[in-house]
């Protein structure tokens, strides 16, 4: 099981995953293949369905007969914004809105990217849009709202994709930059739903925005472990836990007089 936003490799046992087998590896660059010496015999089953799939995993098989096409094209096309010719902009906010988003940090703002896999901000293509609808399995608008629903409980439920969701988010909000800004990296928190799960969110983000700091990839893998360790309590913070510098100066300036 190949692991897009992290770049790992996983073997899975009955649908459940096991520790990575292998890390750092260029996922989107690798290609099935099987070595097998003289006379031996192997069986291949690379989906769509699978008895038992891990959660958030999809098959290697997109299938579409010339009516699945049609309806997806014609999808595609209701909403595509005709000087990009993608789906970007406006026309991607009206989709989301068409599944359901009813504002601007709905799940389906940040899930439907991360499940497409889309490699640009606020844009999908034809091609992550035809190939992602395929392997799901989803050919109109009411299986798409089916599939996108399934898509956030496994976010809610499952804490491997919850963490593979925000991951993404860093990397898709970042665009082409190396941070993200004050603004950009609360929206992040905020589409991933950490900002309901902290107590003390709301002072961490007034903390972003009074450092004017942009957010690294550092602070933001960090992010989730720190707040699962302080929980609702300052002082489980320990000043001998390696965190990033930020984290440091904020539990100083917000939390270590907390009452």
């Amino acid at each position: 099981m190949v692991d897009f936003s992290t770049n790992k490799i996983y073997y899975s046992i009955n649908g459940g995953p096991l520790v990575a087998a292998f890390t750092q590896v260029l996922a989107d660059q690798l290609y099935p293949c099987v070595s097998l010496q003289s006379r031996c015999k192997m069986e291949v089953h690379f989906g769509p369905v699978f008895k038992k799939c891990p959660a958030g995993a999809f098959g290697l098989n997109p299938t579409l007969t010339r009516s699945q096409t049609s309806q997806l094209e014609q999808l595609f096309d209701t909403h595509k914004d005709p000087e990009t010719g993608a789906i970007s902009g406006r026309s991607l906010l009206g989709l989301l809105r068409n599944l359901g988003a009813n504002s601007g940090n709905h799940p389906l703002v940040g899930v439907v990217p991360w499940r497409i896999n889309a490699g640009k901000l606020l844009t999908l293509t034809y091609d992550e849009w035809m190939c992602s609808w395929a392997l799901a399995q989803a050919y109109n608008l009411n299986d798409i709202k089916r599939v996108t629903a399934e898509w956030i409980k496994e976010t809610e439920d499952d804490d491997r994709c919850f963490a593979n969701y925000y991951n993404y988010i860093f990397r898709y909000l970042k665009n082409a930059n190396a941070s993200l800004s004050p603004p950009e990296a609360i929206k992040g928190w905020q589409l991933t739903g950490v900002d309901k799960k902290w107590k003390f969110f709301d002072l961490w983000a007034a903390f972003v925005n009074e450092k004017k700091a942009h957010i690294t990839w550092s602070v933001w893998d960090q992010f989730l472990p720190f707040i699962k360790t302080i929980g609702p309590d300052p002082s489980k913070f320990d000043e001998n836990d390696m965190w990033p510098l930020f984290m440091e100066e904020f539990f100083e300036a917000k939390l270590k007089n907390y009452k």
